[in-house]
């Protein structure tokens, strides 16, 4: 008995030549894609998220000023703002995403006056951490952006991934804060 090619299953050689190089070229294509999108080690961990000297949030709703004129309610004037609030990251060490870190705001340029909890660090996704940096008395914007996976694979010991994680009450009763956390896969041996 002699069997059949079926005329359908039949594929012209030079046609499928032709479909073996698109789809080397094609890999090759997303492969060169795939590396533009990387991080490299010269990247920055930790990003501004205001530049320094832009006020806080509460400027939408404060009266606008010229340096050396007189705001309502003897309110000094402030980077261009009637304001009379000065910050001060506390609990962390400045730039210390592995710890949770505590904004307060005072009343007073050196902080001793009125506390009042303002913000803790937080997670922005899972990966983000957005951390409060300047542990002086300081009267503008000091957000960072910090990438916790690149932290923590990058960071001494090394590890195999890192995320944000939630820190409740560690500013006090209802005031949450957020930290880097690194880990290992199971069965990594700790460094």
């Amino acid at each position: 008995m002699k069997i059949q090619s079926n005329p359908l299953n039949t594929i012209d050689p030079r046609r499928a030549m032709a479909l073996r190089l698109a789809a080397v070229l094609l890999a090759v294509a997303l492969i060169a894609l795939s590396g533009c999108s990387r991080e490299t080690e010269s990247d920055r961990i930790s990003l501004p998220i205001f530049p320094p000297d832009t006020p806080h949030a509460f400027a939408t709703e404060t009266p606008f000023c010229e340096p050396g004129t007189k705001c309502p309610n003897g309110l000094p004037c402030q980077r261009g703002l009637c304001a009379n609030l000065y910050f001060r990251d506390e609990v962390d060490k400045n730039d210390d995403p592995l710890n949770p870190g505590c904004h307060f705001s005072y009343s007073d340029p050196q902080c001793t006056q009125n506390k009042t909890f303002e913000a803790g660090d937080r997670c922005r996704d899972h990966l983000t951490l957005l951390e409060w940096v300047d542990n002086q008395c300081h009267d503008d914007m000091d957000l960072w952006e910090t990438d916790c996976d690149l932290l923590c694979k990058t960071g001494k010991p090394k590890f195999d991934h890192g995320v944000c994680v939630s820190t409740l009450n560690s500013c006090g009763p209802g005031n949450h804060s957020a930290r880097c956390h690194c880990y290992n896969d199971p069965g990594t041996p700790e460094v």
